[in-house]
């Protein structure tokens, strides 16, 4: 009799461990999409953390307690109330739910037990494109990272004029040594990372397509392009934002109503004979009269500085393109 009660209490509490199994597995995947959507948020700034504690709460409604930690690394340290969200790009979203125990209340008066479970979400680094990728590279200013000598909010060339003088160059690009070395080599002012096949010209610029996969650190080949080709679909492009008047992205970020068409990623090439693509960068382009097919204006675009795939707003990294990963 004693071993059959035994058993009787095993096969309970075995159903009731399952039970408790199902109701963390919900939870996780739960808890997992939260993390996934706050992590998209992360952008380095105090504002970052509130949009990804607000969507976190929004995707896991039916959890109790539902908390986020940031950290940089995935080791920590972990922080509920950081300080400084520069570099944050680690999100764990914790919460608790209990478990509804019937037979555990038959045996031993209990109804319920709390079950508790967290998930992270990192902003992970891609690397390697066979898509994605706008056709121009822009001259980095400086040999060393993260930012090669860039600005936010500075204009840079996609397309250089046909001359350099300091009237015709984008704002940023406006430095004397700069400009000294680029008058007397016009084949390293070469900027289309495409070939000049006119489908491959409007794929590139409209759909974001690629001839060749490329990775950061190789050595790129640019040609001359064809400037008629890429004026007309930069302005398809630009105008197939639901926002194509902002004239900063400063101004296209506050008022919130872009679908972000104009928000493009251009590889940073190094200045040397080499050429190679030592980071990419989110850019955005101006207003469609801001170009022109006239040879002697160059194309300008804003840096903005790193790219949160899926979101309307930067990553938490200076530059570099990102994902929403699940880390464990």
């Amino acid at each position: 009799m004693f071993a059959a009660a035994l058993v009787v209490l095993m096969t309970a509490l075995s159903v009731e461990v399952n039970r408790i199994l199902d109701t963390r597995q919900q939870m996780q995947h739960t808890l997992r999409q939260a993390a996934l959507m706050a992590v998209t948020q992360l952008d380095g700034t105090p504002g970052g953390l509130r949009r990804a504690t607000l969507l976190a709460g929004a995707a896991a409604p039916n959890l109790l307690g539902v908390r986020l930690d940031f950290a940089p690394d995935v080791n920590g340290p972990w922080l509920s109330s950081p300080g400084n969200a520069t570099n944050l790009r680690y999100v764990r979203a914790a919460g608790q739910q209990p478990a509804n125990l019937p037979l555990l209340r038959v045996m031993v008066g209990r109804n319920a037990e709390t079950v508790w479970t967290s998930a992270v979400a990192e902003q992970l680094e891609r690397r390697s494109f066979s898509s994605g990728l706008f056709p121009y590279a822009v001259i980095a200013h400086r040999a060393d990272g993260p930012s090669y000598g860039l600005v936010a909010g500075n204009q840079y060339a996609l397309r250089w004029p046909s001359e350099v003088k300091p009237e015709s160059v984008c704002a940023g690009d406006r430095d004397p040594a700069l400009l000294a070395q680029l008058a007397s080599q016009a084949r390293r002012r070469l900027s289309f990372l495409e070939v000049t096949d006119p489908v491959a010209i409007r794929r590139a610029i409209l759909e974001d397509q690629q001839t060749t996969v490329r990775l950061l650190g190789d050595q790129a080949t640019f040609t001359s392009g064809n400037r008629a080709l890429e004026f007309d679909y930069l302005a398809q492009r630009i105008n197939q934002d639901t926002d194509a008047a902002s004239g900063t992205h400063a101004q296209y970020t506050r008022l919130g109503r872009g679908n972000g068409r104009r928000l493009v990623v251009v590889p940073l090439r190094s200045n040397d004979k080499d050429q190679m693509m030592v980071a990419v960068a989110a850019f955005f382009l101006l207003p469609a009269a801001a170009y022109s097919a006239d040879p002697s204006r160059a194309f300008c675009a804003e840096y903005v500085g790193s790219f949160m795939e899926g979101s309307r707003t930067r990553a938490a990294a200076p530059n570099g393109y990102f994902v929403a990963a699940a880390s464990f």
